[in-house]
C-alpha cells in the first residue's frame, strides 16, 4: 500500500516539476501598459475658470514597455465610451467631447520613430481599429525577443476652455488607452 502511494507522489512530483520547468524556459512576450490618471475632472468654480478655460498639466502618465517578436510597430490609441464630458448636477449641462484638448508629451523612449499624431481626435464609442486619428502616439520599431523592449513615457495635459452660461461645478470625463501592436 506504501509502495502504490509513493510511487503515485513521486508521479505527481516528477510531472509537477516536468511543466513547471518547461514553463520557466518559455519566454512570453511582454505588454505592459500603465496608466495614471485616466479620470479627467475639471472644476470651475472661480471666475478665471469661467473666462479662460481650465489646464490640467502633466496630468495623466502613460508608461509603454513592450517585447513581441516580429512585431511591425506599436500604437496607443485612445478613446472615450461616451461623446460628452459630463456635468455632476444635470446632463443638460453636458459639454461635446470635442471640446476637451489633449496635448500629449513625450518625455522618455528608447524608439527613435516615436511620434505624436497631430490629427488626433478623441473617438468616441468603443475602440475601433479603422478610426486611424484615434492614435495619439505610434512607432514604428518592432523588437524581437533578444533585443531589449521598447520603453516609451508620455505625459498628457487636457485643456477645456471657457464656460460662459454653464454652471459652477465639476465636468469629468473617464477616458480609455489601448496599446496595439501594428
Amino acid at each position: 500500500m506504501n509502495t502504490v502511494r509513493t510511487f503515485f507522489i513521486f508521479l505527481i512530483l516528477f510531472l509537477a516539476i516536468g511543466f513547471s520547468s518547461n514553463k520557466l524556459k518559455a519566454q512570453d512576450p511582454l505588454k505592459d501598459l500603465r496608466v495614471i490618471g485616466n479620470f479627467i475632472q475639471f472644476n470651475y468654480s472661480t471666475l478665471n475658470h469661467f473666462n479662460n478655460g481650465i489646464e490640467l498639466t502633466d496630468w495623466t502618465r502613460v508608461r509603454i514597455r513592450f517585447k513581441y517578436t516580429g512585431t511591425n510597430g506599436w500604437e496607443l490609441r485612445i478613446f472615450a465610451l461616451s461623446n460628452k464630458i459630463h456635468f455632476e448636477g444635470n446632463s443638460t449641462y453636458d459639454i461635446e467631447l470635442e471640446d476637451l484638448e489633449i496635448i500629449p508629451n513625450i518625455i522618455s523612449s528608447n524608439d527613435a520613430s516615436a511620434s505624436i499624431n497631430i490629427d488626433f481626435t478623441l473617438g468616441q464609442g468603443p475602440y475601433n481599429p479603422s478610426i486611424p486619428d484615434q492614435v495619439l502616439v505610434s512607432g514604428n520599431e518592432g523588437t524581437v525577443l533578444e533585443d531589449p523592449p521598447v520603453e516609451i513615457e508620455i505625459v498628457i495635459t487636457y485643456r477645456l476652455g471657457p464656460m460662459m452660461n454653464k454652471p459652477e461645478g465639476i465636468y469629468f470625463v473617464n477616458l480609455n488607452m489601448l496599446l496595439v501592436e501594428k
